[in-house]
């Protein structure tokens, strides 16, 4: 899996590759903590490349998701494909979280 991170005025985009399992878990919670770490930002995760997400993973989101509330700042996702929606549904995450069609409407929701 890969992670890239782009800092923007306001707000940084996550852009996921790949497979988010096991082996990929840890290092993507690392790159994530150190986002919000780094500076309170409302976070967008593109994850039009992002083939597969493990439970792990899906909580990782989760724990993002409330660590922005808690601050007051947004979590939104898009890009995100039939496989991968699939197991936010079967989590029940469907209504937790922001997710959109494309960055357009990602960039839309933070306003």
């Amino acid at each position: 899996m890969e992670c890239e991170i782009l800092k923007q005025a306001g707000y940084t985009v996550m852009r996921l590759q790949g497979r988010l399992n096991t082996l990929s878990c840890k290092r993507f919670e690392e790159s994530v903590n150190k986002v919000i770490n780094e500076q309170i930002t409302n976070i967008l995760f593109d994850l039009r490349d992002l083939i597969y997400i493990n439970s792990t993973g899906l909580k990782i989101l989760f724990y993002t998701l409330r660590k922005q509330n808690d601050v007051g700042k947004k979590l939104v996702i898009f890009g995100i494909s039939d496989n991968v929606l699939e197991k936010f549904d079967i989590a029940g995450f469907l209504p937790i979280f922001t997710i959109l069609n494309n960055e357009e409407e990602a960039l839309s929701a933070l306003n």
